[in-house]
């Protein structure tokens, strides 16, 4: 499907845009996409560096609920990620003293030491995209990222 000028009459219809330019742009940010996740593998998708990331920010005890709804999870998604991360020592949870309903999430010390070697580990993988980039480059990255981000909310 392609997008057409307006005014345009059925036989002489052109799209907008050149649609190999339109095939290029996809399968180079599928590219980029794949290469940065195998380079970021540790950026997991599953959700728990977000959760680590939130507890260390906030450097405050998060409810468990609290971190549900701030990364648009379910709570059942929310308890297994919790689980997976209690289970490898990096959070803790405990019950509320001032109401037993809540549980609060913290980190661990092997939680924070954990978040800040990711934290170095991807300064260091994009900083090393930024030297090779050049400033101008890396800033028209990041603002034709933000628009296309702002398109794809747009068209939701």
């Amino acid at each position: 499907m392609s997008i057409m000028k307006s005014g345009s009459d059925n036989q002489s219809e052109k799209p907008l845009f050149d649609e190999s330019l339109a095939f290029k742009m996809m399968d180079a940010h599928f590219r980029y996409s794949r290469q940065i996740s195998q380079l970021a593998s540790f950026l997991s998708a599953s959700g728990e560096y977000s959760i680590l990331y939130s507890l260390y920010s906030g450097n405050q005890d998060l409810s468990a609920g609290d971190l549900a709804e701030s990364m648009g999870l379910s709570s059942g998604r929310t308890a297994n990620l919790l689980k997976a991360l209690e289970k490898k020592g990096y959070i803790s949870r405990s019950r509320d003293a001032s109401d037993a309903r809540r549980i609060l999430v913290s980190l661990t010390q092997k939680g924070r030491e954990f978040v800040c070697k990711l934290f170095h580990q991807t300064q260091e993988i994009y900083g090393s995209l930024v030297e090779a980039l050049g400033e101008k480059d890396t800033l028209d990255f990041i603002r034709i990222t933000e628009k296309l981000l702002e398109l794809a909310k747009n068209a939701e």
